[in-house]
């Protein structure tokens, strides 16, 4: 069967103007999304080492317990910005309460995630002892060139390999949304055998928006950079003798807040008005990849 190709630039197009059309409007829907999950984040890590906590069950047991809770809050809010990104493509009426809607069926959001983590995980392991058993033997060569290019090739391939595994379960939390009856297990089979001939298709939807998330970053670095520059350039003598320079790194650009505040601020109307394009632009792939398979074979559940 010939595979057809979706009108990427179609699809950001359409996207654009439904964007136009959203009421209320995309930029105060994702404000309250990011409000409800990475705002409440930043304000408990705000609140948890805000103060001193005496208690050691307290002080070990409760962050671990708020992470799980905003995991579980963030994949279910997660949930509900697709649909209404989804419903605002196809041009139905939207409102604040879209974004909560996943809480309807929030176990059936949570076990579709489990079963995609768990299968991504599965053939990752099974794929990585495939990639070494062909990789390993050119490390056994007596150069360190070829050592270190055996170790390059071994990771970029299994990085490749899990990109590609996770694209086969991309249209799982769209098909929830319009088939909650059939389960998450159905979803996550079903994303499989619709993803078929489309994962490069959708991949280059997603790297059309690589240039806007650089552009996005280039402005929070140039931003941050004056209120950290200094330190990180009195940390680079010493970065070789540190048992985790990554981390040292990290602990100079989040130490200063009124940096990564400004950071934040000058990036907010980008953010704002990217994180829905590329959501509605995602939704469309996935309304326009359902109307094709009325002409396709019927989904078979052994297809995986």
């Amino acid at each position: 069967m010939i595979m057809q190709e979706l009108n990427i630039r179609e699809l950001k197009q359409q996207a654009r103007q439904r964007m136009k059309q959203a009421v209320p409007h995309y930029a105060w829907m994702t404000l309250a999304y990011l409000a409800l999950t990475t705002g409440l984040s930043s304000a408990l890590d705000v609140a948890m080492g805000g103060g001193a906590v005496t208690n050691l069950y307290y002080a070990n047991f409760m962050p671990l317990f708020a992470n799980l809770l905003l995991t579980l809050l963030g994949v279910v809010l997660a949930f509900g910005y697709k649909w209404w990104s989804l419903r605002l493509y196809r041009g139905q009426d939207t409102d604040w309460g879209n974004l909560i809607d996943g809480f309807s069926m929030a176990g059936r959001v949570v076990w579709m995630e489990v079963l995609i983590l768990l299968r991504i995980v599965g053939w990752a392991m099974l794929g990585s002892i495939g990639i070494a058993m062909l990789v390993v033997p050119l490390s056994l060569l007596d150069s360190v060139g070829f050592v270190w290019l055996s170790v390059l090739l071994l990771v970029g391939v299994i990085v490749a390999f899990c990109i590609w595994l996770t694209y086969r379960y991309a249209l799982a939390p769209y098909l929830l949304m319009d088939h909650p009856q059939q389960g998450a297990s159905r979803a996550v089979v079903e994303s499989v055998f619709r993803m078929k001939g489309f994962k490069w298709q959708m991949f280059k939807l997603d790297l059309s928006f690589l240039g806007w998330y650089l552009l996005n970053w280039i402005i929070s670095m140039v931003v941050l950079y004056p209120f950290v520059g200094q330190a990180l350039q009195e940390l680079l003598p010493i970065l070789g003798t540190l048992t985790d320079p990554q981390a040292a790194i990290m602990a100079v650009v989040n130490s200063n807040m009124v940096g990564n505040l400004l950071s934040t601020l000058a990036t907010f109307p980008l953010l704002v008005w990217l994180m829905p394009y590329h959501s509605l632009a995602t939704a469309g792939f996935y309304f326009q990849r359902s109307q094709m398979q009325d002409n396709e074979a019927p989904f078979s559940p052994w297809e995986t």
